[in-house]
């Protein structure tokens, strides 16, 4: 039974899955994730699933993955910049965690170490957020 679809190989996945149009979605999306991750997040989750489908690597690939080196340089002297500022040492620690995992999965993901109060972790987030706005905005002008 074939689907409808803008490419038809996805329709060598739902026959591959007895027909079954969840199945193979699941199927393209757990091996988009992985193809995603495997490069460090330079691609967006539709450019994923587009090259597991077609088979053709994203054009913008390379490039990210090139930018991606000199951007690790850029964040870490920013970021480095911005942290000497915070004088409680479990806050700044925090927040270099959290900017440090942040960079390497491509998307904030708060890091709060040894706090357990509720304060310190709101001062985390929110240095956070700024230092990684920042590091976009840095990101968006030196692209261009």
């Amino acid at each position: 039974m074939l689907h409808w679809c803008y490419d038809s190989k996805f329709n060598t996945y739902v026959e591959a899955f007895d027909g079954s149009i969840f199945a193979a979605i699941d199927y393209v999306s757990k091996i988009a994730r992985h193809r995603a991750k495997s490069v460090h997040n330079c691609i967006t989750e539709s450019q994923a699933i587009s090259w597991v489908i077609t088979g053709i690597e994203p054009k913008t690939l390379r490039k990210n993955l090139e930018y991606r080196k000199i951007r690790k340089t850029l964040d870490l002297r920013y970021a480095e910049d911005r942290l000497l500022y915070i004088e409680d040492k479990l806050v700044r620690d925090a927040t270099r965690e959290t900017i440090l995992e942040s960079r390497e999965k491509n998307h904030l993901i708060y890091k709060y170490k040894d706090i357990f109060d509720e304060p310190r972790k709101a001062r985390v987030r929110i240095l956070s957020n700024i230092i990684w706005d920042e590091m976009r905005k840095i990101r968006i002008d030196n692209m261009v």
